[in-house]
């Protein structure tokens, strides 16, 4: 049984790397980044030249990776980040303690938003008062984060964990 299960993971595996790798040929990011920390002072810089002035950020394996929690290097992220851009956070997950965080650096986050549906997405740009050209989707996945913020016009920046 633990055979099986150790084969059915890499299969898995295998599967998720090619179908990322086929939707990476149809759906294009603005950037790829390896880890939302390298958004950093050079790089906001590089958004603000290019016209971004609000980010919408995914939480899983973007803010966080395996459900832990936000980490002391990521929540000062946000506040630094928050200095410069209109930032909310849309998941489609729901986290008590990452909704603390965020409730406590006032950071709104919408939950359960059914990526790519838009419906959640559009509240968060209403709240960001910023205009889809001038904000950043940021996001791990070519479907939820990279497709719906191309569709909605917006720049977007996929995190690709290395």
């Amino acid at each position: 049984m633990v055979i099986f299960l150790k084969c059915e993971k890499i299969i898995d595996e295998k599967i998720s790397k090619a179908f990322n790798l086929f939707l990476s040929k149809i759906i294009k990011p603005t950037i790829v980044i390896n880890d939302i920390c390298q958004l950093d002072g050079e790089m906001l810089d590089y958004l603000e030249s290019i016209g971004v002035q609000g980010l919408i950020l995914d939480v899983d394996e973007t803010l966080r990776y395996d459900m832990e929690d936000l980490s002391p290097l990521v929540i000062s992220w946000l506040g630094m980040v928050k200095k410069r851009f209109h930032v909310a956070v849309v998941s489609n997950g729901i986290d008590c303690d990452v909704s603390k965080i965020l409730d406590d650096i006032n950071i709104p986050y919408y939950t359960m938003a059914f990526k790519p549906c838009r419906i959640k997405v559009r509240k968060a740009v209403d709240g960001l008062g910023v205009s889809n050209e001038n904000i950043m989707m940021v996001g791990d996945n070519y479907i939820d984060d990279i497709y719906t913020g191309n569709r909605m016009n917006m720049k977007t920046c996929l995190v690709k964990k290395m």
